[in-house]
């Protein structure tokens, strides 16, 4: 399979957080993929985003419209060009979350003081979860 390059554009508000790239419908055409197949995106690093499909106006654009989070995983910004692929997944055994800052003993107490944060904090992470395709390092 040919690497496929494209320009990233910034998503429309309705797609931000869901893990998802929106593609130039050509790109989708000649592919021969399927709205929700996962595709690997690579710059600096690689994420992992379900395909959407552009508007009929964006045919042949060369466009990939991803949210700022996906950016960061990848370390790539508006205007960059990245690479895509269509990738098969599997269901992961195990998954690990951590702090993206540190947090002392005392901060840990008060996040923690009562029960109901941590049952919240749950349902939120599996909600995200069914967003999201994750791999390691990737930002939630």
């Amino acid at each position: 399979m040919n690497e496929i390059i494209l320009k990233i554009e910034e998503t429309p508000q309705q797609h931000i957080g869901r893990g998802r790239a929106i593609i130039d419908p050509k790109i989708i055409e000649d592919q021969k993929w399927n709205t929700g197949q996962i595709l690997e995106l690579s710059y600096n690093k690689k994420t992992h985003v379900k395909l959407w499909p552009g508007a009929p106006e964006e045919y042949g654009s060369g466009i990939i419209k991803i949210d700022g989070m996906t950016r960061q995983n990848i370390g790539a910004g508006i205007g960059d060009k990245i690479s895509l692929k269509i990738v098969e997944v599997v269901n992961a055994e195990q998954i690990v979350l951590s702090p993206t800052e540190k947090i002392t003993a005392e901060g840990l107490q008060d996040y923690m003081i009562h029960n109901i944060l941590i049952m919240y904090l749950q349902q939120v992470i599996q909600y995200l979860l069914t967003l999201r395709w994750v791999e390691k390092f990737s930002l939630l």
